[in-house]
């Protein structure tokens, strides 16, 4: 009920700031889980600036959590600064070294637990026994 209540609460509040498609937008984030709408909030303060259409500055297009998906790859989902360099786009992009797009360990971390928990299917079974291993619940 009280989750209920706070997803109408997002959506008027989307209805209310009007405009270019907010409240669609603000109807999506309500409807996400938990850990979706924590990334979403990372998305929204680190990388909308420079990553929306239709003319990104920032050459990829991410303004939601589904879009940082096909950066991740098996391989990289464990090792943090790897993990970063392909959210990132590497380490030698100039624009991407200020600290207000840097995402924080906190940060990394719930993308790295949403990712497994969300797309577990694009991951070999090594790597979700390893998630769980490391106390990564996912469900």
């Amino acid at each position: 009920m009280r989750v209920r209540a706070w997803a109408m609460l997002i959506v008027a509040f989307g209805v209310i700031l009007g405009g270019c498609g907010s409240s669609e937008r603000a109807a999506r984030v309500a409807a996400m889980a938990p850990k979706e709408r924590f990334v979403n909030d990372v998305i929204e303060r680190r990388c909308i600036k420079c990553h929306v259409p239709p003319n990104p500055s920032g050459k990829a297009i991410i303004t939601e959590p589904s879009h940082l998906v096909r950066f991740i790859n098996s391989d990289q989902i464990f090792d943090d600064v790897a993990l970063f360099n392909s959210i990132m786009g590497g380490p030698d992009i100039p624009e991407h070294n200020r600290e207000e797009f840097q995402p924080t360990q906190p940060e990394m971390d719930s993308i790295r637990t949403w990712v497994l928990t969300e797309y577990s299917r694009m991951f070999p079974d090594s790597v979700l026994y390893e998630a769980q291993q490391r106390g990564i619940a996912l469900q």
